[in-house]
């Protein structure tokens, strides 16, 4: 089988035998496995290995859970499943491309119903300014109007932050 011929390699094995020097000349330590007997040798541990697993139940179970995963996804329930879920899916982007038209002239509005209280109750304390008889009333009606104006901003500024609020109702 062709000529024999020797390699040096260096090996990390914790029990490695240093040079033999009680000899003349002196021996150099060798290891078991070299050459193609070695290779061999493995290759019959690696066949060994594989003759010892259950190669055949293996396969079944691969061909059993192949044909339930098969089963599974061809099922009547599951095309209902995701029919559903894309009608859902539908119906929620519709409520938002909605919700989304809607929000911005709402947000606009509820502003100018904001300024108008502002611009309101300026003018009455103009108008209370003089007259004493009707200035409790208006006094009165001043702290309303701008109770009314402050939530009206404290809406706005809620609905900026969560618009689907308008859809869903306010959390508590």
């Amino acid at each position: 089988m062709g000529s024999t011929h020797i390699e040096l390699v260096m090996t990390h094995r914790h029990n490695a035998k240093g040079l033999e020097n009680s000899h003349n000349p002196p021996g150099i330590p060798t290891i078991a496995g070299g050459g193609i007997g070695g290779v061999v040798d493995k290759l019959n541990n690696v066949a060994d290995k594989i003759d010892a697993m259950p190669l055949e139940q293996i396969g079944q179970n691969l061909k059993h859970a192949t044909a339930q995963a098969n089963k599974l996804a061809s099922s009547p329930q599951i095309r209902n499943i995701i029919s559903n879920l894309n009608h859902s899916l539908a119906n929620v982007e519709d409520i938002s491309a909605g919700a989304n038209g809607q929000i911005k002239p709402t947000l606009k509005s509820l502003r100018q119903a904001a300024a108008a209280a502002h611009q309101a109750m300026h003018k009455i304390k103009q108008l209370t300014a003089g007259d004493a008889d009707n200035k409790a009333d208006l006094q009165r009606l001043v702290g309303e109007v701008t109770r009314a104006a402050r939530s009206i901003r404290v809406l706005t500024n809620y609905l900026q932050q969560h618009p689907e609020a308008i859809i869903r109702g306010r959390d508590h």
